[in-house]
C-alpha cells in the first residue's frame, strides 16, 4: 500500500455491497486490499460482470472472495462466471498494471522486491521518466 498523506478516498467495501449485492454477499469479504487509484477499474469490472449476469441467467453467479494488490497488479478472486467474465477480469488486471494504484493516472510497474504500479508523480521521479 502507499504511504502518501494526501490519499484519495479508500475503496469502501460497503459501497461495493450496496452497488453489487450479489457479488459482495459474503460477510467474510470485509476489506478491499488495494489502493484507491484502481477504484474506477474495479467499478467498471463489477458493472461489466453484473450486466453479464443480468443478461445471461445461465451464467453461474459470481461471488467475490477477495480483491487485493499483488506484484503491482489487481488480483480479483471469485467463483462462478463464464469465459466472458474471465476475460473481463483479465482485462481489468492488465489495465491495473498500467494504472497508478494511488491516483489512477497512467503508470508503470516500479520497484524490486516490492512491485507497485505508479505514475511519475507517485514513483518519486517527479515526472522525469520518459514514456516507453
Amino acid at each position: 500500500m502507499n504511504q502518501h498523506n494526501d490519499a484519495l478516498p479508500e475503496i469502501d467495501i460497503e459501497e461495493l455491497r450496496e452497488r453489487y449485492p450479489h457479488m459482495f454477499s459474503d460477510p467474510a469479504v470485509d476489506e478491499i486490499y488495494c489502493d484507491p487509484g484502481w477504484k474506477n477499474i474495479l467499478i467498471a469490472l463489477c458493472d461489466t460482470l453484473q450486466d453479464r449476469l443480468k443478461r445471461h441467467s445461465e451464467v453461474t453467479p459470481l461471488p467475490v472472495a477477495k480483491i487485493k494488490s499483488k506484484f503491482g497488479g489487481l488480483h480479483f478472486f471469485y467463483d462462478g462466471g463464464d469465459a466472458y467474465c474471465r476475460g473481463a477480469v483479465d482485462v481489468a488486471i492488465q489495465l491495473s498494471t498500467k494504472t497508478c494504484s494511488y491516483c489512477g493516472a497512467l503508470g508503470q510497474q516500479v520497484g524490486g522486491a516490492w512491485v507497485s504500479t505508479l505514475c511519475s508523480t507517485h514513483d518519486g521521479s517527479g515526472g522525469s521518466r520518459t514514456a516507453g
